[in-house]
């Protein structure tokens, strides 16, 4: 059941850099942390953000936040010439 692959996963991943997009999401539905040292998110990666839209500039507390991040679908044609996620999400794309 989900303990078993909670289980994997936190076994693969211990002590190994994970590499990916948006992994937030992912680590969030298996209830697992990963360090940021060993952590390289594309969606966080400087580089291949975006600046942030005019309604995405403050929060409620009038805080400046940082930049926004691109899809994977945008990333994969700008960067890859890749087109991905054409119909349904796939986790094979």
């Amino acid at each position: 059941g989900f303990k078993e692959i909670q289980l994997k996963m936190a076994n693969i991943l211990k002590g190994r850099t994970l590499i990916g997009h948006a992994l937030k999401n992912d680590l969030k539905c298996l209830f697992l942390d990963h360090p940021k040292s060993k952590t390289r998110d594309t969606a966080l990666f400087r580089p291949l953000t975006r600046p942030l839209r005019a309604n995405e500039r403050a929060q409620d507390s009038g805080i400046a936040r940082g930049r926004g991040s691109r899809s994977l679908k945008e990333l994969c044609a700008s960067h890859l010439g890749l087109e991905i996620q054409g119909g349904e999400h796939s986790s094979v794309d």
